[in-house]
């Protein structure tokens, strides 16, 4: 065994190279934060998040270990005995344990230090692993239970939007409101042919009878309830009102913007497959349309009653039908008969706009079966609950 102040010599070297080493550390990390500006070392930020009971007691464990550590390596060095007054406690019997004579505590430190270093960085990368994969697992269970609902919300909104008697009223309906339509248009066209016809001159006064106009009134009044059952009790029946359907379309979109924006966006972001491209695809360009197929027929037929002259629409006709009947035969004539009007207000004045509104209603039922059916394929390829499984990028 190495006389005692040959060894207080050799571990004074090793503790001096210690601080030297420690010291150079503190320095080169106190000249990495001035340089960039690097903010507080990140244990320190962790201990300060703790409670202060969590902080004292973490505190006091750290301040006893230290005491420890100290007064240990003391008596290991032979720098400090433990007495009591003329009582040595290194006489003890009981206090006779060998680490205590034969100075181990020093290399023990220094041992279970090496093995911090070694074990340390393995434990650090292995726990990592471990850390990372369950925040992965929670992160894409997560978006999974997110894109059911989400894909339930969209899938039902569009079911709401999409129903069998909404696609069959846009394509029944506006023939059938083309039909009586052109019954009252017709009423109109030949009493104005009367007055026309009638014209004497100079001045060349357009002139109708009171019975020409009873007549008339008697004709429109006839056709009044089947033009409001066809052009608007139907169409309310069966949800196809502006009004009626906006709501559903709008609950359509904006479930598909957290589809597309975000929920897609996590999927792929965590390696889950996405729905089938081509019916991605096909979702995607019809709802980019924004409902333009519904809304292109809605102003054809509800266009605001507000607008003057009135803009020709199935609503607008109806309206002012039953204004007109409202009206006296001077008034009505007066309306009737001025030569800057081409027609009625608010009918539509020729075939090719009439044509136009029934094709604009196949097409606002071809979009609202084009959707349904984009949906009802992905069910039926089991999305997303067929997709719950991590791909591995290749």
């Amino acid at each position: 065994m190495l006389p005692a102040d040959a060894l207080w010599r050799d571990h004074s070297t090793a503790i001096s190279r210690l601080a030297a080493v420690l010291l150079c550390a503190i320095a080169l990390y106190l000249i990495l934060r001035r340089r960039t500006h690097i903010k507080a070392w990140r244990p320190v930020r962790t201990a300060l998040d703790f409670s202060p009971g969590t902080r004292k007691f973490l505190l006091t464990m750290f301040v006893f270990g230290i005491a420890v550590l100290v007064l240990l390596w003391a008596v290991d060095l032979n720098a400090l005995t433990f007495s009591i007054g003329r009582l040595d406690l290194m006489q003890v019997h009981w206090l006779q344990a060998e680490w205590l004579r034969s100075h181990s505590y020093i290399p023990n430190i220094l041992a279970g230090f090496t093995g911090f270093l070694i074990g340390a960085p393995v434990a650090a990368v292995l726990l990592a692993s471990f850390a990372l994969e369950r925040e992965e697992q929670a992160a894409a269970a997560g978006i999974i239970r997110t894109t059911e609902f989400a894909w339930n919300r969209f899938r039902d909104a569009v079911h709401e939007l999409c129903t069998d008697e909404r696609i069959r009223g846009l394509k029944e309906g506006p023939p059938r409101a083309r039909r009586v339509h052109n019954e009252v248009y017709e009423c109109f066209r030949q009493y104005y042919v009367q007055g026309h016809n009638r014209r004497k001159g100079p001045p060349f006064r357009w002139n109708t009878t009171a019975e020409e106009h009873e007549q008339l009134k008697v004709k429109v009044t006839e056709r009044l309830p089947s033009f409001k059952s066809e052009v608007v009790d139907y169409f309310l029946e069966l949800g196809l009102m502006e009004s009626q359907f906006q709501m559903p379309w709008t609950e359509a979109a904006l479930s598909w913007n957290t589809l597309d924006q975000y929920v897609r966006l996590r999927r792929l972001e965590l390696g889950l497959r996405w729905m089938p491209q081509e019916l991605y695809v096909g979702i995607s360009r019809h709802m980019i349309k924004s409902a333009k197929p519904l809304d292109e027929f809605s102003e054809m037929h509800e266009s605001k009653l507000t607008s003057r002259p009135l803009v020709p629409s199935m609503f607008a006709a109806y309206a002012a039908a039953k204004w007109y009947m409202d009206l006296d035969k001077e008034a009505l004539d007066n309306r009737i008969s001025n030569p800057s009007a081409k027609g009625p207000d608010g009918f539509f004045n020729d075939d090719e706009e009439l044509a136009l509104y029934v094709q604009r209603g196949i097409a606002a039922s071809e979009y609202l079966k084009g959707l349904r059916t984009l949906i009802e394929t992905v069910d039926a390829e089991g999305w997303p609950l067929s997709a719950t499984e991590l791909v591995n990028p290749e």
